[in-house]
């Protein structure tokens, strides 16, 4: 079952809070999704922002490369939320949707393309992340850093 939310087709989806709307992101339609990207809010969420940034820092390429999906990269950056809270004690562990990954992604400016029927995943024109070793340390590293510019700032 499908439904149109702002002009973008979104797939009825099952959580653990039931089925509902919005789902996953099926529409292939670029445009419509960087408008889209750019109007809708995304969760604050820690993680999904210290790393996006990193990616739009270090790892942005030209091309689109077809080794990350966004649903593996959301993943990667649960990784990073994991990591996170072995360092801090005061950090809550975030789940991130693929959708959340996807908007965040257009936001800072990335390409993306779908993988292919009706899947709701994208590849982005990022290099192959595993290639640059210790990113999540690197990550961490920034969030640790942040939190104690925060701290003697405040």
């Amino acid at each position: 079952m499908f439904r149109t939310i702002k002009g973008i087709e979104m797939r009825l989806t099952k959580d653990d809070k039931g089925w509902g709307f919005p789902g996953q992101i099926v529409t292939h339609d670029y445009d419509k999704l960087k408008v889209w990207a750019q109007t809708e809010p995304v969760p604050e969420q820690v993680a999904l922002d210290i790393f996006v940034k990193y990616l739009a820092k270090n790892l942005k390429r030209n091309t689109i490369n077809q080794s990350h999906s966004s649903y593996g990269l959301k993943h990667k950056v649960e990784e990073l939320s994991k990591e996170i809270q072995k360092h801090d004690p005061d950090y809550q562990y975030e789940y991130i949707g693929n959708e959340d990954f996807i908007i965040a992604m257009l936001q800072h400016g990335f390409d993306i393309r779908s993988t292919g029927g009706l899947s709701p995943n994208y590849y982005f024109n990022i290099k192959t992340i595993d290639s640059h070793k210790m990113w999540k340390e690197l990550m961490v590293k920034e969030y640790l850093d942040e939190r104690q510019r925060t701290r003697t700032t405040n």
